[in-house]
């Protein structure tokens, strides 16, 4: 359990964002490395995290 996504993107093969206690979306971690996921929720959690580390979407 992470809330550093690009880390565990790096790390795991498949991962499962959940909200709420409730699994929201299941992806590859090329799909997250991609920044490609495609729940609004994920893509809120990627952004916060990117955003945190200071870096920027290319």
């Amino acid at each position: 359990m992470s809330h550093e996504l690009p880390v565990i993107g790096h790390l795991c093969d498949r991962l499962a964002v959940m909200r709420q206690g409730e699994i929201v979306e299941v992806m590859g971690g090329d799909r997250l490395r991609a920044m490609t996921p495609d729940h609004p929720y994920s893509r809120e959690l990627l952004a916060a995290s990117v955003y945190a580390m200071g870096e920027t979407r290319r």
